[in-house]
């Protein structure tokens, strides 16, 4: 089987929207924006770590195209991330009372739940991916689960700096959500970003181009 039109088309109009929020929003948070100046590393995290949760995971999570013991830890990070970006929307811009502990709890949260369905589902996925019915797809999926995971990890280390950099900051109406390019107290985590970038971006570049391709 290979992935419905709606699941592709959902793929590839949201990743190139999500480009185009990328160059915006960078030119939007400059310093006296709300949320604070972002830095370009942080402006290329920013999407691809919703790309990856958000339009990703739900493509995979709920395409027949691969088998259920598959879908079904992409369906939940993807929930688990949907859940989240509504409250955290909320607190940022309603109460303005986010803080990088709450989001560090439910990556642990997701994280956790990702394993524990791996593990319960282990025979299953080993079979899709190496069985006589694997295909490109199925492979492509059990290739992208560490992925996925490490994008939750890498997301936990990125707060975690911050917060310590920052503490309390992000609430109020003079809270800062971003590290910025000129703030010599982001150069360490402005690098790590990169990394956690191509680490995290390559590969999900290639899963993309699969699934689009199949």
């Amino acid at each position: 089987m290979t992935p419905t039109l709606y699941s592709k088309a959902f793929v590839v109009f949201a990743g190139v929207a999500l480009v185009v929020f990328a160059v915006a929003f960078r030119r939007r948070q400059r310093p006296g924006a709300i949320g604070g100046a972002i830095s370009v590393p942080k402006a290329i995290w920013l999407p691809l770590a919703i790309f990856e949760w958000f339009v990703f995971c739900m493509a995979v999570g709920f395409d027949p195209a691969l088998p259920a013991a598959l879908r079904c830890p992409f369906a939940a990070v993807g929930v688990s991330m949907w859940v989240r970006g509504v409250v955290e929307m909320v607190m940022l811009y309603g109460t303005k009372s986010w803080r990088p502990p709450m989001g560090i709890a439910h990556d642990a949260i997701t994280l956790v739940l990702l394993g524990v369905i791996v593990v319960f589902n282990h025979d299953a996925i080993v079979a899709g991916a190496a069985g006589a019915d694997a295909t490109v797809l199925s492979a492509m999926a059990v290739w992208m689960l560490p992925i996925v995971a490490a994008s939750l990890v890498i997301e936990m280390v990125h707060a975690w700096t911050f917060f310590q950099v920052i503490g309390k900051g992000t609430t109020g109406d003079d809270g800062i959500w971003f590290a910025d390019d000129d703030d010599p107290r982001f150069v360490a985590i402005n690098r790590r970003t990169w990394l956690g970038n191509a680490l995290v971006g390559i590969p999900t570049l290639v899963a993309v181009l699969l699934w689009v391709a199949a």
